[in-house]
């Protein structure tokens, strides 16, 4: 099993702006030094649950300052970014990554961000699906053409290619009926019936993510570490128990077969 940060740069009160950036830029270093494999920041704009506008800006800061643990986006949000600068952005963070980029990307769920840059959520779908297919045609291609419903590009040559080849990877969200499909409905209904958050002692939070990754057959564990704007000590000190308590306990663990009951597997 793996392990990665999600974070949202959620501002609660009390707190400047900047104490909250410099809050989240120590966390994320840190998730190396406390051995986590990857760390992942949501893009969200014009409100307090997230001052993330620009993923590839922050992780650019976090590259130069680590050396090992994976960049994700959780998300980059297709319908609101132009498709070639998307590839071009997380193309250049791939060489200062010394290729490390993982391009999360998803369709987007806040109407107030759509509304805030005069995009037409009903229409998400189609723009993501275009968006994809550029950003792998611009980082696989050496010049690229594309006519579409919300894009048209003509004799294009993005540079630099990314380090990774044949490109990042490119994990997208909003895949829930596809993962649903993969359980039995009652072993689905067992997980929601668990509650989404784990949490507790180190050896209740073993347990439960055992327990979880049997029922859903997961191998990446993504840590909202600082959920809610949690204090900045708390947050570290639970780090630090999942590095030491946590982690040790579950890296060797083999992930169950989606669906599959455990004495059905060998």
């Amino acid at each position: 099993m793996k392990f990665g940060q999600l974070h949202l740069f959620e501002h609660p009160r009390g707190r400047t702006e900047n104490e909250i950036i410099e809050e989240q830029m120590d966390i994320v270093v840190k998730a190396e030094e406390f051995d986590f494999d990857s760390v992942w920041l949501a893009e969200h704009h014009f409100r307090e649950y997230g001052y993330c506008s620009t993923p590839a800006v922050m992780l650019a800061a976090v590259a130069a300052r680590t050396k090992r643990i994976r960049l994700g986006t959780g998300v980059v949000v297709l319908p609101l970014n132009h498709p070639v600068r998307v590839a071009e952005d997380y193309a250049m963070l791939d060489h200062l990554s010394n290729g490390r980029v993982d391009l999360g990307v998803g369709r987007g769920y806040q109407p107030h961000e759509f509304q805030g840059f005069r995009v037409d959520q009903s229409r998400s779908r189609d723009m993501f699906r275009e968006s994809v297919e550029i950003i792998q045609k611009a980082w696989t291609e050496d010049t690229f053409s594309y006519d579409g419903e919300f894009y048209q590009c003509e004799e294009l040559s993005v540079r630099p290619k990314p380090l990774q080849q044949p490109h990042p990877p490119i994990p997208t969200y909003g895949m829930y009926d596809q993962i649903r499909d993969l359980l039995h409905l009652a072993e689905w209904d067992r997980v929601v019936q668990a509650g989404a958050v784990i949490c507790g002692s180190p050896d209740e939070v073993v347990e439960r993510m055992g327990q979880v990754s049997e029922m859903c057959g997961f191998s990446n564990y993504l840590a909202w570490t600082r959920v809610g704007g949690l204090a900045h000590d708390k947050v570290l000190r639970s780090m630090e128990l999942m590095a030491e308590k946590v982690m040790p306990q579950l890296r060797d663990k083999e992930p169950a077969i989606a669906g599959t009951p455990a004495k059905e597997r060998s």
